[in-house]
C-alpha cells in the first residue's frame, strides 16, 4: 500500500531575515517509486503528486502539482 505522504528529497537552505531565494532540485524517477508486493518490485505509477516543501513535515510553506507522464 502507497502512503499518501512521504519524504523523499531533502535539501538543508539557510536563509537571512525577510531573504528569499529560488531553489531547483531535480527529482528522479526514485522519488515516485513503491515497492509493488503481489509483484515483489518497485513501481512508478503516471499520475499527478503534490510536492510540498517546508521547514519540516509538519511545517509545510509552499505545494504544487507536478504531473508524471510515462511512455
Amino acid at each position: 500500500m502507497k502512503s499518501s505522504k512521504r519524504a523523499k528529497a531533502f535539501n538543508k537552505i539557510f536563509f537571512e531575515p525577510k531573504q528569499s531565494k529560488r531553489i531547483l532540485m531535480k527529482l528522479g524517477k526514485e522519488v515516485f517509486q513503491f515497492w509493488d508486493e503481489p509483484s515483489c518490485n518497485w513501481k512508478v505509477e503516471k499520475g499527478k503528486f503534490l510536492i510540498s516543501t517546508g521547514t519540516s513535515s509538519r511545517i509545510i510553506d509552499s505545494q504544487d502539482w507536478l504531473e508524471l507522464k510515462m511512455n
